[in-house]
């Protein structure tokens, strides 16, 4: 499960913008920002949801990069 400074910095590390990292996870820029600054307590639903929606945005990139770039 992500903690606060954990999904700040994996983000980070992905070089994406809250905002991509919003569209990506499908929660709102606010709620990252909230998660991210320890506003919001992070449920483990949450961790899950941007789990697997990173896990699926690194699928996708992996098979474009094997494709030629799309």
């Amino acid at each position: 499960m992500f903690t606060a400074e954990s999904l700040k910095q994996y983000r980070q590390s992905l070089r994406l913008s809250r905002r991509s990292f919003a569209e990506i996870t499908g929660y709102t820029e606010a709620y990252i920002y909230m998660l991210e600054t320890n506003r919001k307590p992070m449920s483990m639903k949450a961790s899950n949801n941007i789990m697997t929606a990173i896990e699926r945005y690194a699928d996708e990139a992996r098979k474009l990069v094997k494709d030629g770039g799309g």
